[in-house]
């Protein structure tokens, strides 16, 4: 299986955040969204979260909706361990949707919260990767704005 790189450039956020995004970037956030996070992870998962987070370059995005976090994924901050990024760079990855509530964009309003909140943080490139055959994914990701930066198949980037 072959992984894509994406690449966005920018300083423009999206319009019209989702109402129901949650940003989780340090242990006390977790605490804040303690009761619909334990919903989908349990206690455990809740604390694997917590000790995740409590590192300064990790953190946890999700929208909910139901009283659940039905899409989800982590960003990483300044290191990625699969290729190289600029130190003030960001990575989105792992994202998730729960398949009831597939099809309805809400990977997309995901990853346009996560990157409107890293840019409230001053942070202007973002990378995300993803399979080449999970199409689903990269659909979302070209509705907000990436542009492939590498692919192995071709190594170019």
């Amino acid at each position: 299986m072959q992984d894509l790189i994406y690449r966005l450039d920018s300083d423009q956020p999206f319009p019209d955040n989702d109402p129901h995004f949650g940003w989780v970037g340090h242990p006390m956030q977790v605490a804040a969204h303690w009761r619909v996070l334990q919903r989908r992870f349990g206690w455990r998962g809740l604390a694997r979260l917590a000790m995740v987070c409590a590192t300064p370059s990790r953190a946890f995005f999700f929208i909910e909706r139901d009283g659940l976090p039905v899409s989800h994924g982590r960003v990483r901050l300044g290191q990625c361990d699969h290729y190289e990024i600029e130190p003030d760079a960001a990575v989105l990855g792992e994202i998730w949707s729960d398949g009831a509530y597939r099809g309805q964009g809400l990977a997309t309003r995901a990853l346009q919260g996560a990157i409107n909140h890293l840019m409230e943080q001053g942070c202007r490139t973002i990378y995300i990767d993803t399979q080449h055959q999970n199409l689903p994914m990269r659909r979302a990701i070209d509705r907000c704005g990436f542009r492939e930066y590498f692919d192995p198949a071709v190594g170019a980037c």
